[in-house]
């Protein structure tokens, strides 16, 4: 048997076709909810293989543990690192031999360092309830974790790296990919007609630092020849999508158009797509989906250097602009030529096709 824990994210749905694709009949979901009112109050069986139990409970954690222990399973997949699963794995491991792969998604690494930096309210009730339900403190129960893990998947090794750099601990590296976060090659259309837009980020998130983006785009008069700035921002930050769209607006009057209510997924890559430049201003790992995304579809993107996607493209033979080095003046917003797009297009397929998945799909429990 596989276990599976995960936070409740969009992403487990895909996760969970994705391994019955590959591991059918084989698996069981944990999905941690917070409302009581969405857990499952059956008791875990084999008929039933994805349940919803809000693991603030000790007795869903003892449930869980004891799940595990009497089906013997052999492998434990975490769909986010937080201190509930760590306190199931803890457990889990202390009774049987089983192998724990930690699905990285991003923020879940970067939270467990920022975390050393500072403490404030919120730690401390999460600590309270860690010690609770353990006996253990957030930290102990993480740094246990992953001291003892055995598999850090993830596509981006410059992930993995970051881990060992900040932590002791013995785990491998396994190439890994949610499915629904790739659109196949056969569906892009990467000699598509592009608009005269700059698309800006993808979220309402303080990381991507979009002010200094559209300072420098002001400074350099960089808009002269491009119609619009689109600027995602319909989900995140409250705070970050006020300032922002006060500030685009103020600096490039009637230039912008701020995406601020929900959009089916296909309107939203219709439209990101259509535009003939991407700038990304994170320093760190994000927006992976996206960049991917408009890369194999025929978009010019400029990243930072101090962001790792833009080395793990680089290196595999992308061809990603740097922010700073550049984009200096307006000609370097022009859209890519048709040699610079079928070069993206085939290293997209090459990394991104079904093919590949099967791949590392099948080679995962190896």
């Amino acid at each position: 048997m596989i276990l599976h824990l995960s936070i409740d994210s969009s992403f487990i749905f895909g996760a969970i076709k994705q391994f019955e694709e590959y591991y059918p009949s084989n698996n069981q979901f944990i999905i941690q909810v917070s409302k009581s009112s969405n857990y499952d109050s059956e008791t875990l069986s084999k008929e039933q293989n994805v349940h919803r139990l809000p693991l603030t409970k000790k007795k869903y954690i003892d449930q869980i543990v004891q799940f595990a222990v009497q089906k013997e399973c052999k492998y434990i997949f975490l769909h986010y690192l937080n201190e509930l699963a760590a306190i199931i794995v803890d457990k889990v491991k202390s009774q049987i031999e089983v192998k724990v792969f930690w699905v990285f998604f991003g923020s879940d690494l970067y939270t467990i360092i920022d975390s050393r930096k500072k403490y404030n309210f919120d730690s401390f009730k999460i600590n309270f309830y860690s010690v609770l339900l353990s006996g253990h403190t957030v930290n102990y129960n993480r740094n246990r974790f992953i001291q003892k893990l055995d598999y850090f998947c993830f596509w981006n090794e410059f992930d993995y790296s970051l881990l060992k750099e900040n932590f002791n601990t013995k785990a491998q590296h396994k190439y890994f990919i949610y499915s629904n976060a790739i659109v196949l090659p056969n569906q892009l259309n990467y000699l598509g007609k592009k608009e005269n837009q700059i698309l800006i980020n993808h979220a309402a998130s303080e990381s991507g630092n979009h002010i200094e983006i559209i300072n420098k785009i002001k400074h350099l008069n960089l808009l002269c020849n491009t119609d619009k700035l689109i600027i995602p921002l319909n989900y995140g930050s409250q705070k970050v999508r006020e300032q922002v769209i006060l500030f685009a607006d103020l600096n490039f009057p009637n230039q912008v158009k701020g995406l601020l209510n929900y959009m089916e997924k296909q309107d939203y890559f219709n439209l990101i797509s259509s535009c003939k430049v991407a700038i990304f201003g994170h320093d760190q790992q994000e927006a992976a989906a996206n960049i991917f995304y408009l890369i194999g579809n025929g978009t010019k993107v400029f990243l930072k250097s101090s962001n790792s996607i833009f080395h793990w493209l680089k290196i595999r033979g992308f061809e990603v602009f740097e922010f700073q080095e550049d984009l200096k003046i307006s000609a370097d917003l022009e859209e890519l030529n048709q040699n610079l797009k079928e070069k993206n297009y085939y290293s997209y397929k090459k990394y991104f096709s079904k093919e590949s998945e099967q791949e590392f799909m099948l080679n995962l429990l190896e």
